[in-house]
């Protein structure tokens, strides 16, 4: 087991509750829920991940970040 420090700059759950998207200093990072499993891993942002959303539709997985 290997133990990984992040920071956590941003959260934001997905409109069925299944989804949770985390933004770091260097990416996003999207866990499923439900199958309990970090997916892979969006890196190499050129900014600190400081808001995401996701389609107002909510079927839609895609999700928007925001760089300020």
């Amino acid at each position: 087991m290997y133990l990984i420090s992040v920071v956590l700059t941003c959260a934001k759950f997905h409109p069925d509750g299944m989804i949770l998207a985390t933004g770091t200093e260097n990416g996003i990072r999207i866990w499923d829920l439900n199958e309990r499993i970090l997916t892979p891993c969006l890196v190499g942002q050129v900014a600190q991940v400081k808001d995401l959303d996701f389609t107002s539709n909510g079927n839609n997985k895609k999700f928007i970040n925001n760089f300020f």
